[in-house]
């Protein structure tokens, strides 16, 4: 080999060596940013847990909430149906009364018609 070939296969050999060097330094910070990027998942699995765990949280708050809901409207539904039954057994004994004061009423106008007061 002459001294030529030598000298361009010395410059072949340095932008060789170069280019290693770019490419190992493309590498280190290809490696920085997986890093950065395994961190980033970290963070994102831990913040899915929190979540989740918030979320069932919530869910079984809010059933404990709907079936007290549920247990309120039941005794509001119950007091409903008592206090119709009482304004029911008002109204008949109020029908009662009433006939029975009609009654009297009528007995003693009739008294009155027939000859005056029996005192």
């Amino acid at each position: 080999m002459d001294r030529e070939t030598t000298e361009r296969f010395d410059v072949i050999d340095q932008r060789f060596g170069a280019v290693d060097r770019r490419f190992d330094e493309v590498d280190r910070r290809l490696d920085a940013m997986d890093r950065r990027f395994d961190a980033m998942d970290q963070r994102f699995d831990a913040m899915d847990r929190k979540i989740d765990e918030k979320f069932e949280e919530s869910k079984r708050y809010f059933g404990v909430l709907a079936e007290r809901l549920e247990s309120m409207v039941g005794l509001i539904a119950e007091g409903h149906r008592s206090l119709g039954g009482q304004l029911h057994e008002f109204r008949a004994w109020t029908e009662t009364a009433v006939g029975k004061l009609d009654q009297r009423v009528m007995r003693l106008e009739s008294r009155g018609r027939r000859g005056g007061s029996r005192r």
